[in-house]
């Protein structure tokens, strides 16, 4: 079933140069930068179309680049509530503070809404094997949600990352590197074994698809506010 996605193609953010919406490359080739997705919007949505709606990210399909649902690879995301921070407002002389809390996301935190886009969209293309360098929170998000599409993951940690996150890939069927050093010395190793491109990756802005589910925290605050 067609989501009515008004997803039409991919475009650089810095020169601008189009690529077709089934283009795999993840960046630009002429200045390297990331890649954005870029949405058909000479027609208008009206708010009403998203009365009895799930309250997941999902409801937000038409403004998203996933195109069929059989695509979409969930696991129950988005929805989450925005909490009014009463105490610490009076204590700090705000009219008033919210606060989104992301924590009960599928696997923790807001990591999981770009993770989820990414594999789903990926999914669409035809890919199933990913990697990523990850600290923690991303690395449990891609593991569960290439785990629910049964594909690969590639998880390349610092080998000081808390046991909790290394365990939490390995036992959704991840295939865990450990590399000695920080972050970018896992991004270094994972880019070492994928000099031939056999993975997407979906490293933070090495892709467009992960941006387009964070953005769904926006439109939910929208919401949440009337849109006031």
């Amino acid at each position: 079933m067609k989501t009515g996605s008004r997803y039409t193609h991919l475009e650089c953010h810095k020169c601008g140069i189009a690529y077709a919406k089934e283009e795999q490359n993840t960046y630009c080739t002429q200045c390297e930068k990331p890649l954005l997705a870029r949405y058909d919007m000479t027609e208008g949505l009206d708010k009403s179309i998203l009365s009895g709606r799930k309250n997941d990210m999902w409801r937000y399909k038409e403004m998203l680049p996933v195109e069929d649902t059989e695509n979409i690879v969930t696991l129950g995301e988005g929805g989450t509530p925005l909490l009014e921070l009463n105490n610490f407002a009076q204590d700090h002389n705000f009219h008033s503070l919210r606060m989104k809390n992301e924590s009960l996301s599928p696997t923790g935190s807001f990591k999981a809404r770009g993770l989820c886009m990414a594999v789903s969209k990926a999914k669409e293309l035809g890919l199933k094997e990913f990697c990523i360098p990850t600290a923690g929170n991303a690395g449990s998000a891609l593991s569960a949600y290439t785990a629910k599409m049964k594909g690969i993951a590639h998880i390349y940690m610092p080998d000081v990352t808390p046991t909790v996150f290394q365990m939490d890939c390995e036992i959704m069927g991840a295939q865990v590197t450990k590399v000695s050093g920080s972050i970018k010395d896992a991004g270094a190793a994972m880019k070492q074994a994928n000099q031939d491109a056999k993975w997407w990756d979906v490293t933070t802005l090495k892709e467009p698809f992960r941006l387009e589910g964070k953005k769904t925290i926006g439109y939910e605050i929208a919401e949440h506010l009337e849109w006031e």
